[in-house]
């Protein structure tokens, strides 16, 4: 027995992976969100595994183990936890009734994981010429449709983080009487509603068409300035991976942006 205690005492150390969902995060330091897994480097026996915080005996129900025995587990740790909380990941290991113990603190650290959403042009104009049509003997202006481009690029991912997603909104931010068509994505994007989801760490374009329904007179567009307005999408829930259950957006990238469209400020004809 006193050999098998010694075996036990030598050999039990909790061993951290290096995968590593976010840059930033690790097993001892991990982000809101991460899974990283745990592992002794033995198996024999048998393996008890779990999480508490404080006092040591205090149970921590900020963290979802994939499993509570085993000589390896994955943890996930919350993406409600905050940051600087410390925890302890205990596994007791028994081997024909004797037991030894490993405890490994973790310190949760912040999420290095941020996007940025820029407009592909600051300005633009329609893509049609100007329509013009009497309608009850009044002259009337329709603009038509302006072809708009965003792209989206995520920060903090490493190579052992694979995409991301997020929401976005473009038509709640456009003007009365403007509607947009649903985005075209390069390549490596999908859309589902209004969740995109990246298959790999690029940055994805978004392309919208936005048609302007409304209709203008010289009276409402004396100025030649009333079809003009700024197409702003907005981004947000950004998430490492494609399940959207990674680490989350950190908050310090750039969530919107806009591209102002406009024609010539052409007034209406002034004659004596």
């Amino acid at each position: 027995m006193k050999k098998l205690a010694f075996l036990l005492t030598a050999i039990l150390v909790i061993v951290l992976s290096s995968n590593v969902f976010g840059q930033g995060s690790t097993g001892i330091e991990p982000a809101p969100g991460a899974t990283h897994s745990y592992s002794v480097d033995n198996t024999g026996g048998t393996f008890a595994w779990s999480v508490t915080r404080g006092d040591l005996s205090t149970p921590a129900n900020a963290a979802i183990l994939s499993s509570t025995s085993g000589n390896s587990i994955n943890i996930t740790w919350a993406d409600t936890v905050t940051v600087g909380t410390q925890f302890y990941v205990h596994v007791e290991q028994t081997i024909s009734g004797c037991t030894n113990t490993k405890v490994l603190p973790v310190t949760i650290a912040a999420s290095q994981f941020y996007l940025m959403a820029s407009a592909n042009s600051e300005t633009s104009c329609y893509e049609n010429e100007v329509t013009v049509s009497i309608v009850s003997d009044t002259i009337q202006y329709s603009h038509g449709t302006v072809e708009v481009v965003y792209t989206i690029a995520p920060s903090g991912l490493n190579a052992s983080s694979t995409g991301y997603r997020f929401d976005f909104d473009l038509s709640g931010n456009l003007p009365d009487g403007y509607s947009s068509s649903d985005p075209t994505l390069s390549a490596n994007g999908s859309f589902t509603g209004s969740t995109v989801t990246v298959s790999d760490n690029s940055t994805v374009t978004l392309t919208f068409v936005i048609t302007n329904n409304n209709t203008y007179g010289n009276a409402s567009d004396a100025s030649g300035t009333a079809a003009n307005f700024t197409a702003t999408l907005s981004i947000s829930g950004g998430v490492t991976g494609t399940t959207g259950t990674g680490i989350g957006d950190n908050g310090s990238g750039t969530y919107s942006d806009g591209t102002d469209v406009s024609r010539p400020a052409t007034t209406i004809i002034s004659t004596n």
